[in-house]
């Protein structure tokens, strides 16, 4: 579930996990386009609220797929989802998109330094249950990254990834 609570505010729940984030202004930015969002995720265990460590992103398109792995690995899709580009969403339905995770039990990504920014080798290790079966994975590759202007604001997107599993 996700609600909007203004323009600078959004509050999304997934499982035992709330995850509110708040965008803010970074140096430079006009007061109408802020680039950064925080993200503070909270774990809800029956009437314990513990939260997590503070996850930003930042105006660095890198941390951009670094919320996205963190989203996924959350099983918070929808979110994900909406980081993609719009291109790479209309080869990439949802419903179908979705179908990849219906596996996946962990995933974690290590972003690798790359002068070349607005491409950004990742490295993704991911651990599926199959069968009753612990299944590990591990993937190299890249993601383009764009810096998009739309209603919703400014924002970095995930684009166009040359990503293969190592075997």
């Amino acid at each position: 579930m996700t609600c909007g609570g203004g323009s600078n505010l959004e509050v999304s729940f997934h499982a035992d996990t709330l995850f509110a984030s708040t965008r803010y202004l970074l140096s430079g930015d006009a007061n109408c386009c802020a680039r950064a969002k925080e993200i503070k995720p909270i774990v809800v265990n029956g009437k314990h609220v513990k939260p997590l460590p503070t996850q930003i992103r930042p105006s660095v398109g890198g941390a951009a797929q670094t919320v996205f792995y963190l989203f996924l690995d959350s099983r918070d899709f929808k979110p994900a989802y909406d980081m993609l580009s719009v291109n790479y969403r209309r080869k990439h339905p949802y419903n179908k998109w979705l179908v990849g995770f219906h596996n996946m039990e962990h995933v974690n990504v290590e972003l690798m330094d790359n002068p070349h920014e607005p491409v950004i080798p990742v490295r993704i290790s991911s651990t599926d249950m199959i069968n009753g079966s612990i299944v590990h994975h591990l993937f190299v590759g890249a993601w383009k990254v764009r810096w998009v202007t739309s209603f919703k604001g400014n924002d970095w997107v995930l684009d166009d990834p040359s990503i293969e599993e190592v075997k």
